[in-house]
């Protein structure tokens, strides 16, 4: 009996030692388990950022010079819930004026988007800066960083040079409605005047007796009363004197050409010269079979 109790203790103590021993290899380790518990809470940690404000603006004068009475823009914008336009203009006498509101787009939804062909009038004139300010649904805001810069003025002309007259052509390509005339002027002289009913022909005055040097043409717009509009615009040249042959004095051209005798006369002196060297070259000939034939 007690080898029979002992054997089966024995088998008893096999198998506990066998369950344990399979529990064991079944069972994670501390340190796995950390990590799958870790690994598990990295995967539902959510960060959330806010969208930042974004509003870009543009027009087709930037930069440049007009003379109509309004501008357009075109507005891009981005988690925008509201935008306000503003403009800020300097006058004739250098006079910043105080920024204004000039247009305010909300409920924007906060989503992308584009806003185009947006016009506006203006009523004085002088240089601008148009800007424009974006906020977010949550209140946040951009500063205006982003322009539009142009310059309005009652005329806008073009110079143009005739290299071989010493011509220059003063046009006049666009006008306020306000402009009753216009005037040119070189270096403070009067070379031109444009009235209403004419403001499309051109001006055009000679260069031809000024020396070579750095001019200044002065383009001056009046209302029908007679007064200045804005600032006189101002335009530099530098020109280069050219040589303009005297109307008495033919220029030949060449090697010749401060020779003041025409094509013509050097066509006749040449037949009159090869008929006087014939008759010369003529004469030796025949005087020189008289010799021979005395011989």
């Amino acid at each position: 009996m007690e080898k029979r109790q002992k054997r089966f203790l024995g088998l008893l103590g096999l198998f506990a030692v066998a369950a344990m021993t399979i529990v064991a290899a079944i069972m994670p380790s501390p340190g796995a388990s950390a990590i799958g518990t870790t690994s598990m809470t990295d995967n539902l940690e959510v960060t959330v950022v806010s969208n930042t404000p974004v509003v870009d603006i543009k027009s087709n004068i930037d930069g440049k010079e007009t003379s109509f009475p309004s501008f357009t823009l075109d507005i891009d914008h981005a988690h925008v819930e509201t935008i306000h336009i503003y403009q800020t203009y300097t006058d004739a006498d250098g006079v910043t004026h105080e920024k204004i509101k000039i247009a305010t787009y909300d409920e924007l939804g906060d989503t992308v988007g584009s806003i185009t062909n947006e016009k506006f009038p203006l009523y004085e004139y002088g240089k601008y800066i148009i800007s424009a300010e974006a906020i977010a649904s949550d209140g946040s805001s951009t500063v205006p960083d982003d322009y539009v810069t142009f310059e309005y003025l009652p005329v806008i002309v073009t110079v143009e040079e005739d290299t071989t007259t010493g011509d220059y052509t003063v046009t006049v390509v666009s006008h306020g409605d306000d402009v009753d005339s216009v005037e040119v002027y070189l270096e403070g002289v009067i070379v031109g005047t444009l009235d209403k009913d004419n403001l499309d022909k051109p001006v055009v005055f000679s260069m031809a007796d000024k020396p070579s040097g750095t001019y200044t043409i002065t383009v001056v717009a009046k209302d029908a009363d007679g007064n200045v509009l804005y600032i006189p615009l101002t335009i530099t040249i530098n020109y280069e004197a050219i040589e303009i042959p005297d109307a008495g004095k033919p220029d030949t051209g060449g090697l010749f050409k401060n020779v003041e005798i025409s094509k013509e006369d050097y066509l006749t002196t040449g037949v009159i010269i090869f008929f006087i060297l014939g008759i010369v070259a003529f004469g030796v000939v025949a005087k020189g079979k008289k010799k021979n034939i005395k011989k």
